[in-house]
Protein backbone atom coordinates (compact mmCIF):
# COMPACT_ATOMS: atom_id res chain seq x y z
CA UNK A 1 0.00 0.00 0.00
CA UNK A 2 1.15 3.34 -1.13
CA UNK A 3 1.98 5.67 1.84
CA UNK A 4 -0.54 8.42 0.35
CA UNK A 5 -3.14 5.67 1.06
CA UNK A 6 -2.68 5.73 4.77
CA UNK A 7 -4.34 7.88 7.35
CA UNK A 8 -2.55 10.62 9.09
CA UNK A 9 -2.98 8.45 12.09
CA UNK A 10 -1.17 5.38 10.18
CA UNK A 11 1.45 7.95 9.15
CA UNK A 12 1.72 9.32 12.79
CA UNK A 13 2.40 5.83 14.18
CA UNK A 14 4.76 5.16 11.55
CA UNK A 15 6.87 8.16 12.36
CA UNK A 16 6.68 7.06 16.10
CA UNK A 17 7.98 3.49 15.10
CA UNK A 18 10.65 4.97 12.82
CA UNK A 19 11.80 7.16 15.38
CA UNK A 20 12.10 4.60 18.19
CA UNK A 21 13.93 2.30 15.82
CA UNK A 22 15.93 5.02 14.77
CA UNK A 23 16.39 5.38 18.55
CA UNK A 24 17.52 1.88 19.31
CA UNK A 25 19.61 2.25 15.92
CA UNK A 26 21.40 4.85 17.65
CA UNK A 27 21.63 3.29 20.90
CA UNK A 28 23.29 0.10 20.08
CA UNK A 29 25.51 1.93 17.67
CA UNK A 30 26.80 4.46 20.41
CA UNK A 31 27.13 1.59 22.79
CA UNK A 32 29.25 0.02 20.61
CA UNK A 33 31.43 3.04 19.87
CA UNK A 34 31.29 3.90 23.92
CA UNK A 35 32.92 0.45 24.15
CA UNK A 36 35.29 0.45 21.90
CA UNK A 37 36.03 4.17 23.39
CA UNK A 38 36.38 2.70 27.31
CA UNK A 39 38.38 0.14 26.02
CA UNK A 40 40.79 2.65 23.86
CA UNK A 41 40.82 4.67 26.98
CA UNK A 42 42.43 2.24 29.43
CA UNK A 43 44.97 1.14 26.64
CA UNK A 44 46.23 4.37 26.35
CA UNK A 45 46.45 4.43 30.06
CA UNK A 46 48.22 1.41 30.67
CA UNK A 47 50.33 2.26 27.70
CA UNK A 48 51.29 5.83 29.43
CA UNK A 49 51.63 4.31 32.62
CA UNK A 50 54.48 1.20 30.96
CA UNK A 51 55.81 4.87 29.97
CA UNK A 52 56.35 6.22 32.90
CA UNK A 53 57.80 3.19 34.20
CA UNK A 54 60.04 2.97 31.40
CA UNK A 55 61.16 6.56 31.69
CA UNK A 56 61.89 5.68 35.14
CA UNK A 57 64.42 2.94 34.40
CA UNK A 58 65.77 5.07 31.35
CA UNK A 59 66.28 7.77 34.44
CA UNK A 60 68.84 5.04 36.53
CA UNK A 61 70.31 3.80 33.75
CA UNK A 62 71.45 7.62 32.78
CA UNK A 63 72.27 7.92 36.19
CA UNK A 64 74.41 4.53 36.03
CA UNK A 65 76.11 5.50 32.73
CA UNK A 66 77.01 9.19 34.49
CA UNK A 67 78.79 6.98 36.77
CA UNK A 68 76.87 7.99 40.27
CA UNK A 69 75.17 4.98 40.72
CA UNK A 70 76.71 1.38 40.27
CA UNK A 71 74.44 -1.18 38.12
CA UNK A 72 73.44 -3.22 40.88
CA UNK A 73 72.21 -0.11 42.72
CA UNK A 74 70.47 1.60 39.39
CA UNK A 75 68.89 -1.45 38.82
CA UNK A 76 67.43 -2.23 42.23
CA UNK A 77 66.44 1.82 43.33
CA UNK A 78 64.76 1.60 39.60
CA UNK A 79 62.66 -1.78 40.51
CA UNK A 80 62.33 -0.43 44.09
CA UNK A 81 60.78 2.47 42.61
CA UNK A 82 58.87 1.44 40.14
CA UNK A 83 57.11 -1.55 42.51
CA UNK A 84 55.88 1.45 44.91
CA UNK A 85 54.20 2.68 41.88
CA UNK A 86 50.05 2.66 41.22
CA UNK A 87 47.60 5.00 38.37
CA UNK A 88 44.00 4.05 38.29
CA UNK A 89 42.15 2.11 40.57
CA UNK A 90 45.36 0.05 42.19
CA UNK A 91 46.59 -1.05 38.58
CA UNK A 92 50.41 -1.93 39.33
CA UNK A 93 54.00 -2.94 37.27
CA UNK A 94 55.91 -5.78 37.12
CA UNK A 95 59.16 -6.25 35.20
CA UNK A 96 61.05 -9.06 33.69
CA UNK A 97 64.08 -10.28 31.55
CA UNK A 98 64.05 -11.02 28.11
CA UNK A 99 64.71 -14.66 29.55
CA UNK A 100 61.53 -15.09 31.08
CA UNK A 101 62.85 -14.15 34.71
CA UNK A 102 60.31 -12.27 37.46
CA UNK A 103 62.53 -9.26 38.08
CA UNK A 104 59.89 -7.63 40.29
CA UNK A 105 56.47 -8.02 41.29
CA UNK A 106 54.30 -5.64 43.74
CA UNK A 107 51.84 -8.01 44.43
CA UNK A 108 53.69 -11.94 44.70
CA UNK A 109 56.64 -11.55 45.66
CA UNK A 110 56.94 -15.49 45.22
CA UNK A 111 57.11 -15.03 41.62
CA UNK A 112 60.24 -12.78 41.79
CA UNK A 113 63.09 -15.03 40.12
CA UNK A 114 61.15 -17.97 39.09
CA UNK A 115 61.43 -18.48 35.31
CA UNK A 116 57.78 -18.07 33.66
CA UNK A 117 58.51 -18.96 29.89
CA UNK A 118 56.11 -21.98 30.82
CA UNK A 119 53.35 -20.29 32.86
CA UNK A 120 49.66 -21.03 31.80
CA UNK A 121 46.31 -18.98 31.87
CA UNK A 122 43.13 -20.99 32.53
CA UNK A 123 43.00 -21.33 28.79
CA UNK A 124 46.43 -23.26 28.41
CA UNK A 125 48.09 -19.64 26.52
CA UNK A 126 51.57 -19.28 27.34
CA UNK A 127 50.86 -15.49 27.84
CA UNK A 128 55.03 -14.98 29.23
CA UNK A 129 56.06 -16.25 25.32
CA UNK A 130 53.31 -13.80 23.65
CA UNK A 131 55.02 -11.14 26.42
CA UNK A 132 58.66 -11.55 24.54
CA UNK A 133 57.32 -11.61 21.33
CA UNK A 134 55.49 -8.40 21.80
CA UNK A 135 58.52 -6.44 23.61
CA UNK A 136 60.96 -6.10 20.29
CA UNK A 137 58.01 -3.73 19.43
CA UNK A 138 55.77 -2.85 22.15
CA UNK A 139 51.82 -4.39 22.31
CA UNK A 140 49.36 -5.54 23.71
CA UNK A 141 48.29 -9.32 25.21
CA UNK A 142 45.20 -10.29 26.56
CA UNK A 143 45.07 -13.20 29.26
CA UNK A 144 43.47 -14.55 32.85
CA UNK A 145 45.16 -13.17 35.79
CA UNK A 146 43.76 -12.97 39.75
CA UNK A 147 42.80 -9.63 40.66
CA UNK A 148 44.65 -9.07 44.35
CA UNK A 149 43.15 -10.31 46.77
CA UNK A 150 41.20 -12.69 44.65
CA UNK A 151 41.97 -16.36 43.52
CA UNK A 152 39.77 -16.64 40.40
CA UNK A 153 41.32 -15.70 37.31
CA UNK A 154 39.51 -12.87 35.14
CA UNK A 155 40.90 -10.99 31.58
CA UNK A 156 43.22 -9.16 31.83
CA UNK A 157 45.27 -7.10 29.27
CA UNK A 158 48.99 -5.93 29.99
CA UNK A 159 51.15 -3.61 27.74
CA UNK A 160 54.46 -4.86 27.28
CA UNK A 161 57.63 -2.62 26.20
CA UNK A 162 60.95 -4.00 26.55
CA UNK A 163 63.95 -1.45 28.33
CA UNK A 164 67.04 -2.95 26.01
CA UNK A 165 69.94 -1.26 28.10
CA UNK A 166 69.05 -3.83 30.68
CA UNK A 167 67.38 -6.35 28.66
CA UNK A 168 64.47 -6.18 30.69
CA UNK A 169 60.66 -5.64 29.76
CA UNK A 170 58.09 -3.43 31.69
CA UNK A 171 54.46 -5.02 32.00
CA UNK A 172 51.03 -3.37 33.36
CA UNK A 173 47.55 -4.42 32.36
CA UNK A 174 44.13 -3.51 33.95
CA UNK A 175 41.44 -6.26 34.10
CA UNK A 176 38.76 -6.37 31.57
CA UNK A 177 36.05 -6.67 33.98
CA UNK A 178 36.65 -2.94 35.52
CA UNK A 179 36.32 -2.22 31.77
CA UNK A 180 32.87 -4.18 31.57
CA UNK A 181 31.79 -2.65 34.96
CA UNK A 182 32.67 1.05 33.67
CA UNK A 183 31.31 0.39 30.24
CA UNK A 184 27.78 -0.71 31.97
CA UNK A 185 27.73 2.31 33.67
CA UNK A 186 27.98 4.59 30.55
CA UNK A 187 25.54 2.30 28.88
CA UNK A 188 22.95 2.47 31.28
CA UNK A 189 23.11 6.12 31.25
CA UNK A 190 22.62 6.05 27.43
CA UNK A 191 19.80 3.72 27.99
CA UNK A 192 18.03 5.56 29.91
CA UNK A 193 18.65 9.06 27.96
CA UNK A 194 17.16 7.01 25.11
CA UNK A 195 14.08 5.64 26.45
CA UNK A 196 13.62 9.22 28.04
CA UNK A 197 13.90 10.68 24.52
CA UNK A 198 11.53 7.47 23.65
CA UNK A 199 9.09 8.58 26.27
CA UNK A 200 9.08 12.25 25.14
CA UNK A 201 8.37 11.19 21.54
CA UNK A 202 5.23 8.88 22.52
CA UNK A 203 4.05 12.00 24.54
CA UNK A 204 4.81 14.10 21.82
CA UNK A 205 3.17 12.12 19.39
CA UNK A 206 -0.19 11.37 22.11
CA UNK A 207 -0.26 15.09 22.52
CA UNK A 208 -0.01 16.11 18.48
CA UNK A 209 -2.69 13.73 17.81
CA UNK A 210 -5.22 15.11 20.19
CA UNK A 211 -4.44 18.48 18.69
CA UNK A 212 -3.79 17.41 15.36
CA UNK A 213 -5.39 14.40 14.04
CA UNK A 214 -8.81 14.37 16.17
CA UNK A 215 -9.37 17.89 14.76
CA UNK A 216 -8.60 16.72 11.19
CA UNK A 217 -11.03 13.65 11.43
CA UNK A 218 -13.59 16.08 12.28
CA UNK A 219 -13.10 18.15 9.38
CA UNK A 220 -12.16 15.17 7.56
CA UNK A 221 -16.08 13.65 8.20
CA UNK A 222 -17.77 17.63 7.39
CA UNK A 223 -16.14 17.53 4.38
CA UNK A 224 -17.41 14.11 3.06
CA UNK A 225 -20.56 15.37 4.06
CA UNK A 226 -20.25 18.08 2.45
CA UNK A 227 -19.40 16.13 -0.97
CA UNK A 228 -22.56 13.62 -0.19
CA UNK A 229 -24.68 16.80 -0.17
CA UNK A 230 -25.32 17.23 3.16
CA UNK A 231 -24.87 20.88 4.22
CA UNK A 232 -26.47 20.80 7.62
CA UNK A 233 -22.81 19.99 8.72
CA UNK A 234 -22.09 21.13 12.51
CA UNK A 235 -18.82 21.75 12.92
CA UNK A 236 -17.23 23.37 16.00
CA UNK A 237 -15.48 27.26 15.64
CA UNK A 238 -11.58 27.37 15.97
CA UNK A 239 -9.65 30.50 16.72
CA UNK A 240 -6.91 28.22 16.16
CA UNK A 241 -4.06 30.28 14.15
CA UNK A 242 -2.24 27.10 12.67
CA UNK A 243 -3.40 25.20 9.51
CA UNK A 244 -6.16 22.83 11.56
CA UNK A 245 -7.64 26.54 12.42
CA UNK A 246 -7.84 27.40 9.03
CA UNK A 247 -8.81 24.78 7.25
CA UNK A 248 -12.00 24.14 9.49
CA UNK A 249 -12.73 27.92 8.93
CA UNK A 250 -12.52 27.10 5.37
CA UNK A 251 -15.10 24.03 5.93
CA UNK A 252 -17.44 26.22 7.48
CA UNK A 253 -17.39 28.77 5.13
CA UNK A 254 -17.76 26.22 2.52
CA UNK A 255 -20.76 25.05 3.98
CA UNK A 256 -22.27 28.37 4.19
CA UNK A 257 -21.33 28.81 0.83
CA UNK A 258 -23.02 25.84 -0.74
CA UNK A 259 -26.21 26.28 1.44
CA UNK A 260 -26.40 29.87 -0.02
CA UNK A 261 -25.80 28.20 -3.51
CA UNK A 262 -28.61 25.16 -3.19
CA UNK A 263 -30.72 27.96 -1.96
CA UNK A 264 -29.65 29.85 -5.52
CA UNK A 265 -29.97 26.80 -7.62
CA UNK A 266 -33.70 25.63 -6.76
CA UNK A 267 -34.57 29.72 -7.32
CA UNK A 268 -32.65 29.60 -10.55
CA UNK A 269 -34.69 25.85 -11.27
CA UNK A 270 -37.94 26.97 -11.03
CA UNK A 271 -37.38 30.38 -12.99
CA UNK A 272 -35.74 28.31 -15.78
CA UNK A 273 -38.87 26.07 -15.77
CA UNK A 274 -41.16 29.26 -16.04
CA UNK A 275 -39.11 30.84 -18.64
CA UNK A 276 -38.97 27.17 -20.59
CA UNK A 277 -42.96 26.86 -20.84
CA UNK A 278 -43.39 30.83 -21.79
CA UNK A 279 -40.89 29.87 -24.72
CA UNK A 280 -42.53 26.84 -25.43
CA UNK A 281 -45.88 28.77 -25.30
CA UNK A 282 -44.22 31.19 -27.67
CA UNK A 283 -42.66 28.49 -30.07
CA UNK A 284 -45.66 26.71 -30.18
CA UNK A 285 -47.64 29.41 -31.53
CA UNK A 286 -44.99 30.70 -34.38
CA UNK A 287 -44.35 27.29 -35.59
CA UNK A 288 -48.50 27.13 -35.65
CA UNK A 289 -48.43 30.80 -37.61
CA UNK A 290 -44.95 29.28 -39.75
CA UNK A 291 -46.91 26.09 -40.90
CA UNK A 292 -49.74 28.25 -41.77
CA UNK A 293 -47.94 30.91 -43.91
CA UNK A 294 -45.85 27.76 -45.24
CA UNK A 295 -48.78 25.61 -45.89
CA UNK A 296 -50.33 28.13 -48.27
CA UNK A 297 -47.35 28.53 -49.97
CA UNK A 298 -46.93 25.20 -50.81
CA UNK A 299 -50.72 24.70 -51.82
CA UNK A 300 -49.73 27.72 -54.01
CA UNK A 301 -46.49 26.07 -55.28
CA UNK A 302 -48.50 22.60 -56.05
CA UNK A 303 -51.13 24.16 -57.75
CA UNK A 304 -49.15 26.20 -60.05
CA UNK A 305 -46.49 22.89 -60.98
CA UNK A 306 -49.91 21.15 -61.90
CA UNK A 307 -51.02 23.82 -63.93
CA UNK A 308 -47.46 24.00 -65.28
CA UNK A 309 -47.69 20.29 -65.86
CA UNK A 310 -50.94 20.29 -67.95
CA UNK A 311 -49.69 22.85 -69.57
CA UNK A 312 -46.33 21.34 -70.95
CA UNK A 313 -48.68 18.25 -71.72
CA UNK A 314 -50.43 20.67 -74.18
CA UNK A 315 -47.42 21.60 -75.00
CA UNK A 316 -46.22 18.27 -76.04
CA UNK A 317 -49.32 16.91 -77.96
CA UNK A 318 -49.45 20.21 -79.78
CA UNK A 319 -45.69 19.89 -80.70
CA UNK A 320 -46.43 16.26 -81.98
CA UNK A 321 -49.39 17.02 -84.45
CA UNK A 322 -46.84 20.02 -85.18
CA UNK A 323 -43.95 16.88 -86.33
CA UNK A 324 -46.36 14.95 -87.70
CA UNK A 325 -48.02 17.83 -90.05
CA UNK A 326 -44.46 18.64 -91.00
CA UNK A 327 -43.69 15.28 -91.69
CA UNK A 328 -46.45 15.06 -94.78
CA UNK A 329 -44.96 18.93 -95.82
CA UNK A 330 -41.85 16.94 -96.49
CA UNK A 331 -43.30 13.85 -98.45
CA UNK A 332 -44.97 16.62 -100.21
CA UNK A 333 -41.66 18.47 -101.25
CA UNK A 334 -40.02 14.90 -102.06
CA UNK A 335 -42.95 14.71 -104.26
CA UNK A 336 -42.71 18.63 -105.93
CA UNK A 337 -38.89 17.36 -106.42
CA UNK A 338 -40.00 13.97 -108.52
CA UNK A 339 -42.82 16.23 -110.74
CA UNK A 340 -39.79 18.97 -111.38
CA UNK A 341 -37.17 16.39 -112.34
CA UNK A 342 -39.82 15.09 -114.36
CA UNK A 343 -40.69 18.47 -115.90
CA UNK A 344 -36.76 18.85 -116.96
CA UNK A 345 -37.04 15.23 -118.50
CA UNK A 346 -40.15 16.51 -120.84
CA UNK A 347 -38.45 19.85 -121.20
CA UNK A 348 -35.89 17.93 -123.20
CA UNK A 349 -38.42 16.33 -125.33
CA UNK A 350 -40.74 19.15 -125.59
CA UNK A 351 -41.54 18.37 -129.41
CA UNK A 352 -43.40 14.77 -128.83
CA UNK A 353 -44.61 15.65 -124.56
CA UNK A 354 -46.28 18.81 -125.01
CA UNK A 355 -49.43 16.87 -123.26
CA UNK A 356 -47.22 15.59 -120.65
CA UNK A 357 -46.33 18.86 -120.05
CA UNK A 358 -49.55 20.42 -119.42
CA UNK A 359 -50.21 17.31 -117.22
CA UNK A 360 -47.44 17.97 -115.26
CA UNK A 361 -47.93 21.60 -114.52
CA UNK A 362 -51.48 21.36 -113.83
CA UNK A 363 -50.20 18.31 -111.30
CA UNK A 364 -47.55 20.85 -109.44
CA UNK A 365 -50.57 23.81 -109.23
CA UNK A 366 -52.32 21.10 -107.38
CA UNK A 367 -49.32 20.33 -105.29
CA UNK A 368 -48.41 23.85 -104.83
CA UNK A 369 -52.03 24.59 -103.63
CA UNK A 370 -51.87 22.11 -101.46
CA UNK A 371 -48.34 23.28 -99.38
CA UNK A 372 -49.67 26.64 -99.33
CA UNK A 373 -53.05 25.44 -97.67
CA UNK A 374 -50.88 23.19 -95.21
CA UNK A 375 -48.17 26.01 -94.34
CA UNK A 376 -51.19 28.33 -93.61
CA UNK A 377 -52.56 25.23 -91.15
CA UNK A 378 -49.17 24.93 -89.99
CA UNK A 379 -48.51 28.64 -89.18
CA UNK A 380 -51.84 28.71 -87.61
CA UNK A 381 -50.14 25.63 -85.00
CA UNK A 382 -46.80 27.32 -84.28
CA UNK A 383 -48.40 30.57 -83.72
CA UNK A 384 -51.32 28.64 -80.86
CA UNK A 385 -47.61 26.97 -79.80
CA UNK A 386 -45.73 30.50 -79.47
CA UNK A 387 -49.21 31.26 -77.40
CA UNK A 388 -48.89 28.35 -75.38
CA UNK A 389 -45.44 29.43 -74.70
CA UNK A 390 -46.38 32.70 -73.12
CA UNK A 391 -48.57 30.63 -70.90
CA UNK A 392 -45.94 28.83 -69.47
CA UNK A 393 -44.08 31.73 -69.40
CA UNK A 394 -46.40 33.62 -66.88
CA UNK A 395 -46.69 30.18 -64.98
CA UNK A 396 -43.02 30.28 -64.19
CA UNK A 397 -43.05 34.04 -63.23
CA UNK A 398 -45.74 32.71 -60.49
CA UNK A 399 -43.65 30.16 -59.61
CA UNK A 400 -40.74 32.61 -59.06
CA UNK A 401 -43.03 34.96 -57.23
CA UNK A 402 -43.86 32.03 -54.90
CA UNK A 403 -39.91 30.35 -54.30
CA UNK A 404 -39.00 34.10 -53.59
CA UNK A 405 -41.61 34.33 -51.40
CA UNK A 406 -40.73 30.88 -49.63
CA UNK A 407 -37.26 32.21 -49.10
CA UNK A 408 -38.12 35.27 -47.48
CA UNK A 409 -40.55 33.39 -45.14
CA UNK A 410 -37.56 30.86 -44.54
CA UNK A 411 -35.08 33.75 -43.82
CA UNK A 412 -37.67 35.29 -41.24
CA UNK A 413 -38.07 31.71 -39.70
CA UNK A 414 -34.22 31.60 -39.36
CA UNK A 415 -34.21 34.97 -37.62
CA UNK A 416 -37.21 33.90 -35.38
CA UNK A 417 -34.81 30.80 -34.32
CA UNK A 418 -31.73 32.53 -33.79
CA UNK A 419 -33.78 34.64 -31.45
CA UNK A 420 -35.40 31.81 -29.77
CA UNK A 421 -31.60 30.63 -28.86
CA UNK A 422 -31.79 26.47 -27.71
CA UNK A 423 -35.08 26.14 -28.22
CA UNK A 424 -35.01 27.23 -32.01
CA UNK A 425 -31.83 25.15 -32.85
CA UNK A 426 -34.46 22.08 -34.57
CA UNK A 427 -36.43 25.20 -36.21
CA UNK A 428 -33.61 26.23 -37.69
CA UNK A 429 -32.71 23.35 -39.23
CA UNK A 430 -36.15 23.13 -41.10
CA UNK A 431 -36.03 26.92 -41.71
CA UNK A 432 -32.49 25.85 -43.53
CA UNK A 433 -34.27 23.42 -45.34
CA UNK A 434 -36.83 25.18 -46.36
CA UNK A 435 -34.71 28.07 -47.54
CA UNK A 436 -32.75 25.07 -49.78
CA UNK A 437 -35.77 23.95 -51.21
CA UNK A 438 -36.55 27.52 -52.11
CA UNK A 439 -33.43 27.99 -53.78
CA UNK A 440 -33.99 24.74 -55.37
CA UNK A 441 -37.05 25.65 -56.99
CA UNK A 442 -35.23 28.95 -58.17
CA UNK A 443 -33.19 27.00 -59.77
CA UNK A 444 -35.31 24.69 -61.41
CA UNK A 445 -37.55 27.73 -62.85
CA UNK A 446 -34.95 29.39 -64.00
CA UNK A 447 -34.30 25.60 -66.38
CA UNK A 448 -37.81 25.87 -66.67
CA UNK A 449 -37.28 29.77 -68.44
CA UNK A 450 -34.50 28.57 -70.27
CA UNK A 451 -36.27 25.43 -71.97
CA UNK A 452 -39.25 28.29 -72.62
CA UNK A 453 -36.91 30.98 -74.67
CA UNK A 454 -35.47 27.68 -76.36
CA UNK A 455 -39.32 27.06 -77.17
CA UNK A 456 -40.15 30.52 -78.50
CA UNK A 457 -36.93 30.90 -80.27
CA UNK A 458 -37.81 27.81 -81.95
CA UNK A 459 -41.29 28.67 -82.63
CA UNK A 460 -40.13 31.87 -84.26
CA UNK A 461 -37.55 30.10 -86.51
CA UNK A 462 -40.51 27.98 -87.78
CA UNK A 463 -43.10 31.07 -88.51
CA UNK A 464 -40.17 32.17 -90.82
CA UNK A 465 -39.63 28.80 -92.54
CA UNK A 466 -43.36 29.11 -93.21
CA UNK A 467 -43.49 32.20 -94.30
CA UNK A 468 -40.22 30.88 -97.17
CA UNK A 469 -42.18 27.74 -97.65
CA UNK A 470 -45.39 29.83 -98.45
CA UNK A 471 -43.50 32.26 -100.71
CA UNK A 472 -41.41 29.49 -102.75
CA UNK A 473 -44.76 27.44 -103.35
CA UNK A 474 -46.43 30.77 -104.57
CA UNK A 475 -43.54 30.83 -107.29
CA UNK A 476 -43.81 27.45 -107.78
CA UNK A 477 -47.50 27.85 -108.37
CA UNK A 478 -46.44 30.69 -110.65
CA UNK A 479 -43.98 29.00 -112.59
CA UNK A 480 -46.94 26.11 -113.45
CA UNK A 481 -48.94 28.95 -114.82
CA UNK A 482 -46.15 30.00 -116.79
CA UNK A 483 -45.32 26.05 -118.08
CA UNK A 484 -49.31 26.36 -118.71
CA UNK A 485 -48.85 29.42 -121.31
CA UNK A 486 -45.60 28.29 -122.80
CA UNK A 487 -47.30 25.26 -123.93
CA UNK A 488 -49.12 26.96 -126.39
CA UNK A 489 -45.71 29.12 -127.16
CA UNK A 490 -43.89 25.70 -128.16
CA UNK A 491 -40.59 27.57 -129.67
CA UNK A 492 -39.67 29.99 -127.83
CA UNK A 493 -40.78 28.89 -124.83
CA UNK A 494 -38.81 25.94 -124.56
CA UNK A 495 -35.88 27.52 -123.33
CA UNK A 496 -37.84 29.52 -120.43
CA UNK A 497 -39.37 26.32 -119.35
CA UNK A 498 -35.72 24.64 -119.10
CA UNK A 499 -34.63 27.46 -116.89
CA UNK A 500 -37.66 27.81 -115.42
CA UNK A 501 -37.69 24.13 -114.19
CA UNK A 502 -33.80 23.79 -113.10
CA UNK A 503 -34.71 27.15 -111.00
CA UNK A 504 -38.28 25.07 -109.46
CA UNK A 505 -35.85 21.90 -108.33
CA UNK A 506 -33.34 24.18 -106.69
CA UNK A 507 -36.22 25.98 -104.52
CA UNK A 508 -38.07 22.46 -103.62
CA UNK A 509 -35.17 21.44 -102.35
CA UNK A 510 -34.70 24.95 -100.15
CA UNK A 511 -38.30 24.01 -99.30
CA UNK A 512 -37.39 20.88 -98.11
CA UNK A 513 -34.27 21.67 -96.09
CA UNK A 514 -36.47 24.07 -94.50
CA UNK A 515 -39.58 21.83 -93.78
CA UNK A 516 -36.46 19.44 -91.92
CA UNK A 517 -35.35 22.43 -89.98
CA UNK A 518 -39.28 22.78 -88.84
CA UNK A 519 -39.41 19.13 -88.27
CA UNK A 520 -36.59 19.34 -85.49
CA UNK A 521 -37.46 22.64 -84.24
CA UNK A 522 -41.00 20.65 -83.69
CA UNK A 523 -38.89 17.74 -81.70
CA UNK A 524 -36.75 20.09 -79.79
CA UNK A 525 -40.38 21.75 -78.60
CA UNK A 526 -41.53 18.39 -77.34
CA UNK A 527 -38.35 17.53 -75.69
CA UNK A 528 -38.56 21.24 -73.72
CA UNK A 529 -41.98 20.46 -72.88
CA UNK A 530 -41.22 17.04 -71.82
CA UNK A 531 -38.47 18.59 -69.10
CA UNK A 532 -40.87 21.53 -67.90
CA UNK A 533 -43.35 18.81 -67.04
CA UNK A 534 -40.50 16.91 -65.32
CA UNK A 535 -40.16 20.03 -63.62
CA UNK A 536 -43.46 20.90 -62.78
CA UNK A 537 -43.70 16.86 -61.15
CA UNK A 538 -40.56 17.76 -58.88
CA UNK A 539 -41.78 21.25 -58.10
CA UNK A 540 -45.08 19.20 -56.75
CA UNK A 541 -42.93 16.84 -54.83
CA UNK A 542 -40.77 19.26 -53.40
CA UNK A 543 -43.91 20.99 -52.45
CA UNK A 544 -45.62 17.92 -50.52
CA UNK A 545 -42.26 17.06 -48.64
CA UNK A 546 -42.07 20.86 -47.57
CA UNK A 547 -45.41 20.18 -46.34
CA UNK A 548 -44.21 17.24 -44.34
CA UNK A 549 -40.96 18.61 -43.16
CA UNK A 550 -43.69 21.44 -41.44
CA UNK A 551 -45.93 18.99 -40.00
CA UNK A 552 -42.76 17.01 -38.76
CA UNK A 553 -41.19 20.43 -37.31
CA UNK A 554 -44.59 21.39 -35.63
CA UNK A 555 -44.72 17.81 -33.72
CA UNK A 556 -41.16 18.13 -32.59
CA UNK A 557 -41.52 21.57 -31.46
CA UNK A 558 -44.86 20.97 -29.37
CA UNK A 559 -43.38 18.04 -27.96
Amino acid sequence: MRVGDQSFQSKLFIIISLSGLTVFLLLGLSLGILNKAVIKERQFAVQSSVDIAHSVLAHYARLEKEGTLSHEEAVRTALDTIRTLRYGEGEYFFVSDLSGIMLMHPIKKELEGKDLTNLQDKTGRYFYREFFEKAGKSGYVSYYWPKPGHEAPVEKLSYVKAFEPWKMIVLSGVYMDDVDARFQDYAGLLILIGGIGLVVIIIAAVLFRRHMVTPLNAVTQAINRLLAGDTEVTLAASDRRDEVGVLTTAVLRFSENLQQMKALEASAAAEQQKTEAAQREILNRLAIQIEDEIKSVAQAVASSAEEMREAANGLVTLSQSTSQQTAEISQASDRATTSVQTVASAAEELAASIQEIGSQAATSTRVASSAVEEAGKTGEQIRSLANSVDQISQVINLITDIASQTNLLALNATIEAARAGEAGKGFAVVAGEVKTLANQTAKATESIISQVQSVQSATSGAVEAIRTISARISEINGISAAIAAAVEQQGAATREIAASVHHAAHDTESVLSITRSVSEATNQVGGSASAISGTAETLARQASLLDHKISDFRARLVS
